[in-house]
């Protein structure tokens, strides 16, 4: 008998349909371009924290929770000692550290990658998983928080939520509890404690807590599950619950939640980055080049750029005079300026103070207009006008490159070679290259993740 004050909760629903399409997964049964986008997340992901290492952020939380300085090879394969769950949020602070990791554009273009391999890596390397094992739950990571983004209003992200944290948090806590084989019961706890520890807000962008969100949504996706497995309790329909997740964060209306089945993978609308600067500009960065290069006299005679894009591309990258490196990444006026002048954006170096202060590149920034437009995110359309009157136009669709398997294999490739070389050096960044992509064969992940220190 119920006691006085208290209510029953829905039935589960939502929740439970998402915890069983996350457990349902299995690498066998992952169609081949599947798996192989599954690899080519681990890669990149890992790429990015083994460049993030270095970053102050990494630098600050590693001495706070570790006690001690890090260097790459602490980031995974058990090299440090302490809770999986600090270990995560180390991991997941460094990947997301220079802005360069990976969006899930149905996860409300969350950076799920940080947040779910920042979970999963270190309960799998714990655990000795497979291979295969580890490249299941990164889909059912990746797909549990396309589903929950996908039950969101667009407002939600407007509204001034950080879907990385908000979102992301649910894909850390599910490839976890897929690893630790869950049952239903099991994961939709562990998705019910991962919905109370939801938070992450935009203000934070240009400083270190956006990569902190990342951050905390690795570690508390991950404790969820290791403290459900202890037993601890959270409510199984936290999702669709009255004062649940969804009422509390801006879900859809009831009658326009739709859960798709897991035969649809939305990991396959994951957009790589290839340039270390906010996601929304990246085509324009596309285009600008295309452009440059087709018009190799456009340089010297520029009079005025604009960039026309949808309205939520320019909230996001909106910081008209950026002050520092990291908020010149979140301008559009900025970066554009970087690839006028022919800087390399695909590299973190470009996006320097020094940068900032350059006089080419500010007045250049002046004569950069952003004009909000109908299009979708994906695309952009780029005019150069001329002092001598010329005007040059290009678009640009980013799904075309999405779509361009090997030459997204290609960057991707260049991309990790970079990001790792000096930090763990040339031969051994070639190693683990090659060693994720033939993961699918190998036993115990550990032995690929265990990065010895260069000295070793």
């Amino acid at each position: 008998m119920l006691k006085e004050g208290a209510r029953t909760l829905p039935e589960p629903q939502l929740t439970q349909t998402i915890a069983d399409a996350a457990l349902s997964y299995s690498h066998r049964n992952l169609p081949e371009d599947v798996e192989h986008l599954a690899r080519l997340v681990i890669l990149d992901n890992l790429g990015c924290a083994i460049r993030g290492a270095r970053e102050p952020l990494t630098q600050f939380i590693g001495e706070e929770v570790f006690g001690r300085q890090i260097e790459a090879h602490d980031l995974v394969g058990g090299q440090l000692e302490g809770p999986l769950h600090s270990q995560a949020m180390l991991y997941a602070g460094a990947a997301h550290a220079i802005d360069f990791d990976d969006t899930l554009i149905p996860a409300r273009s969350a950076h799920a990658g940080s947040a779910v391999v920042g979970a999963a890596l270190p309960i799998g390397c714990k655990l000795g998983v497979s291979g295969g094992e580890l490249i299941a739950a990164v889909v059912a990571g990746y797909e549990t928080a396309a589903r929950i983004g996908a039950l969101l209003h667009p407002d939600h992200y407007l509204l001034g939520f950080h879907p990385t944290a908000t979102v992301g948090v649910f894909g850390a806590a599910a490839a976890a509890g897929k690893l630790m084989k869950f049952d239903t019961a099991k994961m939709c706890a562990t998705l019910g404690l991962a919905a109370t520890q939801a938070c992450g807000l935009k203000c934070t962008f240009g400083t270190m807590a956006k990569p902190y969100n990342a951050a905390h949504a690795a570690s508390a996706g991950l404790l969820a599950a290791r403290l459900v497995a202890r037993g601890f309790t959270a409510p199984h329909a936290a999702l669709e619950a009255e004062n649940g997740y969804l009422c509390m964060f801006l879900g859809l209306p009831e009658a326009e939640r739709k859960i798709e089945g897991p035969e649809v993978h939305r990991i396959r609308d994951n957009a790589f980055k290839f340039h270390a600067a906010c996601h929304a500009t990246h085509p324009m960065i596309e285009a600008l080049r295309a452009l440059m290069a087709e018009h190799t006299d456009l340089a010297g005679r520029i009079d005025r750029v604009d960039v026309s894009t949808n309205s939520l591309c320019l909230k996001t990258a909106s910081i008209g005079e950026p002050k520092t490196a990291l908020e010149g990444k979140f301008s559009f006026s900025h970066v554009a300026a970087l690839a006028l002048v022919g800087c390399d954006t695909t590299s973190d170096a470009a996006y320097s103070d020094a940068a900032i202060r350059d006089k080419t590149l500010a007045g250049l920034r002046a004569k950069v207009h952003t004009n909000d437009s109908e299009m979708d995110h994906f695309r952009t359309t780029v005019t150069i006008s001329t002092c001598d009157g010329g005007r040059y136009e290009m678009n640009f669709d980013f799904r075309a490159l999405m779509n361009d398997r090997e030459a997204v294999s290609s960057r991707i490739e260049t991309k990790f070679i970079t990001n790792t070389a000096n930090a763990i050096g040339n031969a051994q960044a070639h190693r683990l290259y090659a060693d994720v992509l033939a993961l699918a064969a190998c036993p115990n992940i550990a032995d690929v993740f265990c990065i010895p220190g260069q000295n070793s």
